[in-house]
């Protein structure tokens, strides 16, 4: 009688966890196969607005967060302009992350944010342009104004002084504009030693003038020129 009892309790256990089992199975792939309702968008890139993320994830929608092609989502970011790093992570039951990287940006030229990788595309139209270099040259003269721009960067940074624009015109003439709203001339020769010369007398010219410096035309052999 008593080795029926237990037989019959240990069969009750069984027949119980058995249950429990595919309970928990049935839960499990109830929560794994939720749709997507949510998407949360992690970026600081200057160029790919909300907006255009979406748009590339409207038509998956609905679709099972389970089932979902990262890698297939992941490259069609990458096709938008000025994307690099896409970092994708399903957060269940329902909710896809998506984290934006982009190369560096190195400025605005002629009206379009440069990237470090060397890319040119438009800004968001949201974008907060006015801490970024602006940089006014042709496709051709680019290359150069990229070469000598940390170099006249360092000088300035040597005398306290911070770059907010850079121009180079087809005839090979230099002008910057510093982050005080003085407008200098360098010309089209020895724009290093000229540099380096405003920096150093700067403080001084400041000193002298009760009104703001506009402008400084470096090009001059024997001085220099003050608007």
């Amino acid at each position: 009688m008593l080795f029926k009892s237990k037989r019959a309790l240990y069969t009750m256990l069984a027949v119980l966890l058995l249950m429990l089992g595919a309970m928990t199975v049935y839960g499990l792939l109830y929560f794994l196969n939720q749709p997507l309702k949510q998407v949360k968008i992690y970026s600081a890139n200057p160029v790919v607005s909300q907006q255009a993320v979406e748009n590339v994830l409207k038509p998956l929608t609905h679709t099972k967060l389970l089932k979902l092609n990262l890698a297939k989502i992941q490259s069609q970011l990458q096709t938008l302009p000025g994307v690099g790093k896409v970092v994708l992570a399903r957060i269940y039951p329902h909710t896809l992350q998506v984290r934006l990287d982009s190369p560096a940006v190195l400025g605005l030229f002629n009206g379009n944010v440069l990237l470090e990788d060397g890319s040119i595309v438009p800004p968001r139209k949201d974008l907060d342009t006015s801490s970024l270099l602006n940089i006014s040259a042709s496709d051709h003269d680019l290359p150069k104004v990229l070469g000598d721009l940390p170099h006249f960067r360092a000088i300035l940074h040597s005398g306290g002084l911070k770059l907010k624009g850079i121009s180079y015109t087809d005839w090979g003439l230099y002008q910057l504009q510093l982050s005080d709203g003085v407008h200098l001339i360098l010309g089209r020769a020895h724009q290093s030693y000229r540099l380096a010369l405003f920096t150093k007398i700067y403080p001084d010219l400041k000193a002298e003038h009760k009104t703001p410096i506009n402008r400084v035309d470096m090009r001059y052999k024997t001085g220099l020129a003050l608007a």
